[in-house]
């Protein structure tokens, strides 16, 4: 009986030995699984600080996003308008260059026009001075013909006044030869002989 009792025993602290052995091993892994359970909350808190900092960035984040969306916005109509100006001032620009191009290219042709009648003109008149030159030319030919036909006559005129100045005179000589009459009628006689 006595063996049985001791076997009881050691039976019991077998088992209580194993049962022990199983609540350390139990609490062991309790305080584990806690030690385990705090580090997860506490990289849950952190991971849970580094979110609401993300949120915090991302707020700020689409803030500035949607504050430079609205500057960009802006810009781009101020940069519409502008462009819409620099085509309406280039629009403008061309049209006058059209404008400047088709009233030069009138005068030049107003121009053109001019020159031709101009050279035609001047060629008449360059005609028509050469045609002048030739006639004063011929006319001075003539003209100095008829001088020299006229001093060629003055000098026949000549010789023939003095040719009847000497008859008239010999006349005279020989009247008065004959008649004997004094040389003062001679005088009397020349201018009516000169006269006829």
């Amino acid at each position: 009986l006595q063996n049985i009792f001791h076997e009881y025993e050691r039976s019991i602290q077998r088992v209580r030995s194993r049962h022990g052995y199983l609540a350390e091993k139990a609490l062991s892994q309790l305080t584990e699984a806690s030690d385990r359970e705090r580090e997860l909350l506490q990289q849950t808190a952190l991971l849970q600080e580094q979110l609401s900092m993300l949120r915090t960035d991302l707020e700020q984040s689409q803030a500035n996003s949607s504050l430079r969306e609205s500057n960009l916005m802006e810009e781009n109509e101020t940069l519409k308008e502008q462009l819409e100006d620099v085509r309406r001032d280039l629009k403008l620009s061309n049209d006058a260059v059209t404008q400047t191009v088709f009233t030069c290219n009138n005068q030049l042709a107003t121009l053109k026009s001019e020159l031709a009648k101009t050279t035609s003109r001047l060629e008449i008149e360059r005609q028509a001075r050469e045609a002048m030159e030739a006639e004063v030319e011929l006319t001075r030919g003539r003209l100095a013909g008829a001088v020299r036909e006229a001093e060629l006559r003055l000098v026949a005129h000549s010789d023939t006044e003095k040719a009847l100045l000497r008859e008239t005179e010999e006349h005279q000589r020989l009247k008065d030869r004959l008649t004997g009459e004094p040389h003062s009628e001679l005088n009397c006689f020349l201018p009516n002989v000169f006269h006829t």
